[in-house]
Order: C-alpha cells, then sequence, then structure tokens
C-alpha cells in the first residue's frame, strides 16, 4: 500500500484591510503604450509608480491597465489619447485589498500566498490577473506585501474564504 503525505505549510495570523480606490479607470490600448503611463508600462505584468512610490498603473494583461486613484492629469492625458484606446471610469467596480507581509517567504506563510503559487505566477512580473478563491483579482507583489484588486460583486464570497484561513478582515 502506497501513502501519500502532504506537507502543509504553518500558517501565520494575517490580517487583510479592504479599501475602495477613488478616480478608478481602467484603460484598454489598442496598441502602444501611451506615454502618460509611464516607463516601461507597456511590458504586461508590470506596475508603473509616482515619484512618491504610489501605484500609477497596473499592467496586469495584454494592452490593459487598471489605473487606480487615477489623478486628473493623467486621465485629461488618456482622454485625448482617444484613438490609441479607451478609458472606462469604473469607480465602485473593484475593491483593493492590502495584506501586509503576504509576499515574503519565510515560515509561518501568509495565508493568501499558500492559496496560490505566488512565486511561479510573479516570478517574472509584478502582476498578474487571475482568479484566488473562485474571484477574479488582479495581484501585485510590494517587496514583503501583496495588493489584490478584487471585483467588488465578489466581496462577500472573497472576504468569507479569508475569515476561513483565520486573516482578520479590518
Amino acid at each position: 500500500m502506497t501513502t501519500t503525505s502532504s506537507v502543509r505549510p504553518r500558517l501565520r495570523h494575517a490580517s487583510a484591510t479592504f479599501v475602495t480606490p477613488r478616480d478608478c479607470y481602467e484603460w484598454q490600448g489598442f496598441g502602444s503604450a501611451p506615454r502618460c503611463l509611464g516607463a516601461g508600462a507597456g511590458d504586461a505584468g508590470r506596475l508603473t509608480r509616482r515619484d512618491d512610490g504610489s501605484i500609477l498603473a497596473v499592467h496586469h494583461a495584454p494592452a490593459r491597465w487598471l489605473l487606480p486613484d487615477a489623478d486628473p492629469a493623467l486621465v485629461a492625458s488618456l482622454t485625448t489619447a482617444g484613438d490609441a484606446g479607451v478609458l472606462s471610469d469604473v469607480n465602485g467596480k473593484w475593491r483593493e485589498v492590502l495584506l501586509p507581509g503576504a509576499a515574503s517567504a519565510s515560515e509561518p506563510v501568509h495565508p493568501v500566498r499558500a492559496s496560490f503559487a505566488c512565486d511561479l505566477v510573479l516570478a517574472r512580473r509584478d502582476c498578474a490577473s487571475l482568479w484566488l478563491f473562485d474571484c477574479p483579482v488582479i495581484v501585485a507583489r510590494d517587496a514583503r506585501d501583496l495588493t489584490l484588486w478584487l471585483e467588488a460583486s465578489y466581496e462577500a464570497s472573497f472576504s468569507a474564504s479569508l475569515r476561513q484561513l483565520g486573516v482578520t478582515i479590518e
């Protein structure tokens, strides 16, 4: 008789904070990335940041960018780039989920990190679109932390999954 054993990682206590992004937009491009999205914005899987380190654009899929907390100058620039793509106001569509320490590979493991192949998914990229707990999310890594953008209509289901893993919702 052959038995298999699975090694379960030790999970640590974790918290999650849900935030509604202000002035949230999506850009669907028809070609190269507009310059206003920043250097390197044309590479799928890349985050571009403002000078203060905040996220300007999340290039989560080919020719698709999420613009959380877009400033008026960025919106104006993309509005005038009309034939290069489509800018959509998506206020209320996304919930930002902040997961402190979730990107760290140290033991014990953050429950969300243990729920998907973080190192594989984000091996050569800063962000990606995926399904987590049967919910569509965009995941981004920032040093030790993970930030997820969750479609708002999935918040109750996603929160329930986090609670089952012992994550405290703040």
